[in-house]
């Protein structure tokens, strides 16, 4: 039980970093007015799908890795 834990782990972990690095960098300017960005996509807008896909894998890491503290303790 603990080498699958491990192996989903590592895996989640893995396909993790390959969406964060996956995605684009986005802009952020402090300097401009608030009621510039009236009108402008949000963020869940564009990449929405890899971001979604994201959430949803850190959330299973996340769980994962309680579990797996829980199963250790």
């Amino acid at each position: 039980m603990q080498k699958l834990l491990l192996i989903l782990t590592i895996l989640l972990a893995l396909i993790l970093i390959t969406l964060v690095i996956s995605l684009p960098r986005e802009n952020q300017q402090f300097f401009s007015a608030t009621r510039s960005t009236i009108g402008k996509s949000g963020y869940w807008q564009t990449n929405f799908f890899k971001k979604v896909i994201l959430l949803i894998v850190s959330i299973l890491l996340f769980l994962t890795l309680i579990f797996y503290m829980i199963q250790t303790a």
